[in-house]
């Protein structure tokens, strides 16, 4: 048996053959789509950027900078930590080292001259 429904949409209150409000599933998508976006996972895919775990609050972040002033530089996270920072490593990519301080949920302080990469994880 062939079941065909002629649907009238400019009808609010229309139902289907089974009795159930299109209108009424129309809302119940929009609230079920709006909660699997929040969901979502979400990412800066840039040279400055960060991905975030929306189920775990996981945050990894990532960056490089040049600095030429011998006081150093804050960098200052893409996306700040709402909880804390749990690790942060740095390469400097023409040789030397860095120095790191000052720790926080938005940033931290390098002290170096010159080209660095740094990575962070956390919560």
């Amino acid at each position: 048996m062939i079941q065909t429904t002629n649907y009238n949409l400019s009808k609010p209150e229309l139902t289907d053959t089974v009795g159930v409000s299109i209108p009424a599933l129309s809302a119940d998508m929009d609230i079920i789509d709006t909660q699997i976006k929040g969901l979502a996972n979400t990412a800066l895919l840039a040279g400055n950027g960060y991905f975030k775990d929306k189920t775990t609050g996981f945050i990894i972040q990532w960056g490089n900078l040049t600095i030429t002033s011998s006081n150093g530089s804050r960098v200052t996270f893409p996306l700040a930590f709402p909880t804390e920072v749990l690790q942060i490593v740095t390469s400097q990519q023409d040789g030397g080292g860095n120095v790191i301080n000052t720790i926080g949920k938005t940033g931290f302080n390098i002290g170096m001259i010159g080209k660095s990469a740094w990575f962070a994880i956390g919560h």
